[in-house]
């Protein structure tokens, strides 16, 4: 399944883990895939722990500099690390940004 029109951005933003929210740092792609569905995938930056307990948690909320509460799942992190990757595999149509 082929997808296209990428868009990227990044920002500063509150991840939400385990109903407490944490600044953190974002950045991620946006692209379209032949049947309309729109993914995301990117990087989430913030302190070692956090993205530890993130990976773990699985499901978190990444709310962005727009307001906007995507469901992400944390897909990946390493031992030690401040970043941790994530995906969106359905963006609903109500939380895509404009533009």
């Amino acid at each position: 399944m082929r997808k296209s029109a990428k868009t990227q951005s990044e920002g500063a933003g509150r991840l939400l883990v385990a109903t407490i929210e944490h600044e953190v740092r974002y950045n991620y792609s946006l692209a379209y895939a032949q049947d309309g569905r729109q993914t995301a995938k990117g990087a989430i930056e913030g302190a070692a722990d956090l993205m530890r307990d993130a990976f773990r948690q699985g499901r978190c909320g990444l709310i962005l500099e727009n307001g906007l509460k995507w469901p992400v799942q944390v897909v990946a992190h390493s031992q030690g690390s401040d970043m941790a990757y994530f995906i969106i595999e359905d963006l609903p149509k109500s939380l895509r940004p404009a533009g």
